[in-house]
């Protein structure tokens, strides 16, 4: 037993490396008891290897290569050719007047990526399926999921601008009417407008500036990097109307004053149910 063993030791001479152990550091030497797998059999040139995953080699087909020189094409016409498409579709857009009245644009990308999808779906083995499939959910992102995530937040925003804008125009109204009784009163304005409508300028002046730095902002992170840019307004936007937070009395100060109004600590100086203003708006 002890001669097989040593002659199947001879077969398979070891290195020094081999006979270290990675863990203890101590040398060892092939004994009776000494398999093939601890003595770290490695084999030589030319010899097949058994790989205990799987007994098939990977091999890179022509087909995978044609996939790859595909997409590698077309991702790089699709990159260049989105920005035309952008101005295009602007230039379209202010001729019609409507900017809604472009979105048929966008209609036809998406119904494009359709009979892509419905006319090679069952050639896709051709391509490579899983290549496919991940090139394919790209495009419906760009087309569709983004352009959806942009809709809502747009809406959100000119839903308070519209919003405000009501607020600041009867604010306005019920000024110049304030203005008009102290006058006829032989009052100082300002004195009555600080006083009866101090809260709801408040109310406008801190209000106002949420909107257009949310939307400024929604507006870089909508273009990318590009938003972020100086070639585009938006960040000099946010950057211009963020300090109206701060200067002309901060946010925390005008909410400061509605509150006051709002829990009793300051009044109009008018009995309780009269109004200043003498019609109805």
């Amino acid at each position: 037993m002890t001669t097989a063993a040593n002659s199947s030791h001879n077969a398979f001479p070891l290195s020094h490396a081999e006979k270290t152990d990675p863990v203890e550091h101590v040398e060892k030497t092939p004994g009776d008891s000494t398999t093939l797998e601890e003595l770290h059999y490695v084999p030589s040139a030319g010899t097949k290897h058994f790989q205990p995953e799987t007994d098939v080699e990977y091999v890179v087909t022509f087909k995978t290569w044609v996939v790859i020189f595909m997409l590698t094409v077309t991702g790089s016409v699709c990159y260049w050719l989105v920005p035309a498409l952008s101005g295009i579709e602007n230039q379209i857009a202010a001729e019609l007047g409507d900017v809604t009245k472009g979105t048929w644009i966008t209609a036809v990308y998406n119904l494009g990526a359709v009979v892509a999808f419905l006319v090679c779906g069952p050639n896709s083995d051709l391509f490579g399926r899983r290549w496919f499939i991940v090139f394919g959910n790209i495009l419906v992102v760009v087309g569709g999921i983004v352009g959806g995530s942009i809709q809502w937040p747009l809406v959100d925003i000119s839903t308070q601008v519209e919003m405000l804008r009501l607020l600041i125009l009867r604010t306005a109204v019920e000024m110049d009417q304030v203005a008009a009784t102290a006058q006829a009163e032989g009052k100082a304005p300002w004195m009555a407008i600080e006083r009866q409508l101090g809260h709801k300028i408040g109310m406008c002046n801190y209000y106002a500036n949420r909107p257009v730095c949310e939307a400024a902002d929604r507006a870089i992170q909508i273009h990318g990097g590009g938003g972020y840019s100086r070639h585009y307004p938006f960040e000099h936007i946010w950057r211009h109307f963020r300090r109206y937070r701060i200067t002309e009395g901060s946010e925390e100060m005008q909410i400061r004053k509605v509150a006051a109004y709002l829990f009793g600590y300051k009044t109009t100086g008018l009995k309780r149910g009269e109004t200043s203003q003498k019609t109805k708006l």
